[in-house]
């Protein structure tokens, strides 16, 4: 393979640039914490691992992440930082995503500035990427998507160094760290392809007569071996831990998404609001989003707003993609190299959005990163005319930029909020609780606090996620707990879900688990309230099951 060496100015620049980006970010990422621990999905899930302190897994969507909330709280004691509080343990576990995502935003730097040589295209595009509304939102917060993010850009980081150093060890560790990405967010897996990419396209740039050049086969099949090794070994350790050691089980367990029932599909409307997820994931707009019709019914301002954004970022990925086109011929090596991986990167890395959903925080981490990559290469290409210089190339990044400012203000209410009611709610229920008790509860603020900090282990049904995982056999799972719970003297505890009316209950379990509300009816004519607690505008109630009315 041709090894292309960079100037010696670029060389001493790089590693002082990406330690400036490494530092700002962090710090800033770390001083606008969010104090809202619902502000993003899954992130109160980081109290389970404060109240087990043991290893276990999640399931496989993010199988490794109280391990990596676990290692990192270990690791942060060891300085001095210990939680008391399950709050205080939310607000080290966010330190972890601040770290990995800084660490995430010096990789892209990095890997712009080895394609394209242009430091101030390649900090604009981290700066951008750093503070669009999905990147600085995990990265704020405590959920579960930024360790996987790492993870897979420093595998291609390592690959790219494979590769220009001839090191069948370093693409083998490359292939190691693939899986361990999708371990910790399964999504992340999605990158990986542009790897197989990057080698075939290096090596069809190679020197045929040099001594060192290998076979594409040995590369791509070093590279696919260590994800094979990775993946099973993961796999292997977590089933072992959790009980699953027939050869049946462990396979069953490679490949299992229970949620996939109720949120995997494709159709037009997912596809036609992708766009609009791309919009809403970069600039602080459509805060509430229901579909492209409600959008459009709703206040004008803000519907003026999104359309604005919209129309500015769109028009300015047309540019960009014309000038590509146009002169794809003309680019360097190592521009081109970067064109077709990162095309690959970001067409694989959709794949999640258009099957899932195309509003999703998390599942946008992988494809803006790549897009902003992307961007860099277009604006490295000289303009031919000048008013495109000033205003593809200035104008239009510099309004981009503006534009993700604004997220400032969302960031700073997130930072600057109180859920200190709902953890002494929480606590609350705990103490009414004994832990023969099982307590069934729904998606509210306090159920899930309560089932994350302080319930005991198997003491807690999610009605909901278990509507997502089995449909309507939910009902029957139900029922065989409370028997379950019957039988060992304990009560039966409902936790907001009987509030539920029937429009919520429409929005989301009855047509995406399939659950009738009259399901439940039995529970909500014998069981009577004991306390009651805020949601917001919402109360919520803790009602005790009278089991002997109900056999």
């Amino acid at each position: 393979m041709k090894t292309q060496q960079l100037p010696a100015s670029i060389r001493a620049r790089n590693p002082a640039g990406a330690g400036a980006i490494f530092a700002c970010f962090a710090i800033l990422y770390a001083s606008l914490r969010s104090g809202d621990i619902f502000a993003t999905d899954g992130a109160h899930r980081c109290l389970e691992v404060f109240h087990r302190q043991a290893i276990f897994f999640h399931e496989n969507n993010h199988l490794l992440y109280p391990v990596n909330v676990l290692a990192w709280t270990r690791l942060a004691a060891q300085f001095g930082m210990r939680a008391n509080t399950p709050f205080e343990f939310y607000r080290i576990t966010e330190l972890m995503n601040c770290v990995a995502a800084a660490a995430s935003l010096v990789i892209v730097f990095l890997l712009i500035r080895w394609t394209i040589s242009s430091w101030k295209i390649a900090l604009g595009a981290v700066v951008t990427l750093g503070l669009s509304k999905a990147f600085f939102s995990q990265a704020t917060n405590a959920n579960e998507a930024v360790v996987g993010l790492f993870w897979s850009l420093l595998a291609v980081l390592v690959l790219v160094l494979g590769l220009r150093a001839r090191s069948l060890w370093l693409i083998f560790v490359s292939g190691l760290l693939f899986p361990l990405s999708m371990a910790s967010y399964e999504s992340m897996i999605f990158l990986a392809p542009a790897g197989l990419v990057l080698i075939w396209r290096t090596w069809a740039e190679e020197d045929r007569g040099s001594p060192a050049s290998r076979p594409l086969l040995v590369l791509e099949g070093i590279f696919l071996f260590g994800c094979l090794a990775a993946w099973l070994g993961i796999h292997g350790w977590a089933d072992w831990m959790t009980g699953h050691t027939s050869p049946s089980e462990m396979a069953h367990q490679l490949f299992l998404v229970r949620d996939a029932r109720s949120y995997l599909g494709v159709g037009p409307g997912k596809a036609l609001n992708l766009p609009a997820g791309l919009i809403r994931n970069i600039f602080p707009v459509l805060a509430q989003f229901d579909g492209l019709r409600h959008a459009l019914s709703g206040p004008k301002d803000s519907l003026l707003a999104f359309l604005l954004a919209a129309a500015v970022f769109l028009i300015f990925l047309i540019f960009c993609g014309l000038r590509v086109w146009k002169h794809r011929k003309e680019l360097s090596g190592a521009m081109k190299l970067g064109l077709w991986t990162g095309i690959t990167g970001l067409l694989c890395t959709l794949v999640p959005l258009v099957i899932w959903d195309p509003q999703y925080e998390k599942l946008w981490l992988q494809p803006l990163a790549l897009l902003a990559f992307l961007i860099a290469i277009a604006l490295k290409i000289p303009a031919e005319e000048k008013w495109q210089s000033i205003l593809v190339c200035r104008v239009a990044p510099c309004l981009i930029l503006l534009g993700v400012l604004f997220n400032f203000s969302l960031l700073i209410s997130g930072h600057n909020a109180d859920v200190s009611a709902y953890f002494r709610e929480a606590q609350d229920v705990s103490e009414k609780v004994s832990a023969q008790d099982l307590v069934v509860g729904d998606w509210d603020k306090v159920a899930m606090l309560y089932g994350d900090a302080w319930a005991p282990v198997d003491r807690i049904f999610d009605f909901v996620m278990e509507g997502v995982y089995y449909g309507r056999g939910a009902t029957d799972r139900l029922r065989e707990s409370v028997t379950e719970t019957e039988r060992r003297g304990g009560h039966v505890y409902f936790l907001g879900l009987l509030d539920q009316s029937e429009t919520e209950w429409k929005a989301f379990i009855g047509p995406r688990c399939g659950i009738p509300m009259s399901d439940l009816d039995p529970y909500r004519e014998h069981s009577h309230v004991i306390a009651t607690y805020r949601d917001g505008s919402t109360t919520i109630s803790l009602r005790r099951l009278d089991l002997s009315l109900t056999q």
